[in-house]
């Protein structure tokens, strides 16, 4: 696995997103929630910008969080959290957990499971998740 990607603490969740959040990244996301929420105020975009960067978001995950929130927004105010929760993951599996799929499931080593190492600890990931 790549050292880009982003596993939470204490989580047994990796997020699929690599790279940096640039400014440029930044600026034409805001302005596309600007023009798709015109009502939001400069105030509501500072705080998000810094939200962002605060929670290691990339280009790629916010552009896909913008999309995604004028995609399926719903309610009649946006709040910051409707975009920073946004993220695609994929399950860390302990060996235990990885066992018990072999044996359970009828999942295989090396064909639906991969082994992984993360910050010195192995893991296994799915081929495709369940």
């Amino acid at each position: 696995m790549q050292e880009g990607f982003r596993k939470a603490q204490h989580s047994n969740e990796l997020s699929l997103y690599e790279g940096a959040l640039s400014d440029v990244g930044i600026a034409k996301n805001m302005r596309k929630l600007q023009s798709a929420f015109p009502k939001q105020s400069k105030e509501f975009f500072n705080v998000l910008a810094e939200r962002l960067i605060a929670n290691g978001f990339t280009d790629e995950r916010l552009a896909d969080a913008v999309n995604n929130v004028i995609d399926t927004f719903q309610y009649k105010e946006l709040n910051i959290s409707d975009i920073v929760k946004f993220d695609k993951k994929i399950r860390l599996y302990t060996y235990s957990e990885a066992c018990r799929l072999v044996t359970e499931k009828g999942y295989e080593f090396g064909r639906d499971l991969h082994r992984t190492t993360i910050d010195d600890k192995v893991y296994w990931v799915m081929e495709k998740p369940i």
